[in-house]
């Protein structure tokens, strides 16, 4: 192999992927849970999300299935829970390895103790994709709404591990 771009680890796409947080006092749907899926150059896809707790992370290999395909976004299935899928995501460039993502990822959990206001899974995703060297948009109206939900939710009321999954979305 002469350089990473070669390199069958390497990360060549990423998708933001995002589920629904429910079980919650405020009603259905209102918060998410979000993550990114990764390509890598021999086809493999990878999780790379923040769970709560200081130091709780996720990197593996998944598979997924396609529901539904919109023009934006797919809706998969990934953990038994749907979740929806940019349908395009992001190139990367210069190339990156799984293994480079997870050593930052790791590193960055053990830096920043989860915060639901400032370090959660939703920063997390988008500092991950700043270190790729993708571009990030500056957070909607709406998202700056749901963090100022997030600030009156206790600390751990909401586990992202998949425990506040209402049944219907989970699947059968």
């Amino acid at each position: 192999m002469d350089s990473k771009s070669d390199d069958p680890l390497g990360i060549v796409r990423t998708f933001v992927i995002r589920r629904a947080l429910t079980g919650l006092p405020l009603g259905k749907n209102i918060l998410a849970h979000s993550g990114l899926l990764v390509l890598l150059r021999c086809g493999s896809f990878y999780i790379l999300e923040r769970l709560d707790g200081r130091s709780r992370m996720r990197c593996e290999e998944i598979t997924f299935q396609v529901v539904h395909t919109h023009q934006y976004h797919q809706v998969i299935t990934l953990d038994e829970l749907r979740w929806t899928k940019q349908r395009y995501g992001q190139a990367v460039s210069p190339p990156r390895t799984v293994h480079e993502a997870q050593s930052f990822f790791i590193e960055y959990v053990q830096q920043y103790p989860y915060d639901s206001r400032f370090k959660n899974c939703h920063i997390a995703q988008e500092d991950v994709r700043r270190w790729l060297g993708l571009t990030v948009p500056e957070p909607s109206a709406m998202a700056n709404a749901g963090i100022w939900l997030v600030s009156w939710i206790p600390q751990g009321a909401v586990d992202s591990s998949g425990g506040n999954v209402d049944e219907q979305d989970k699947l059968q």
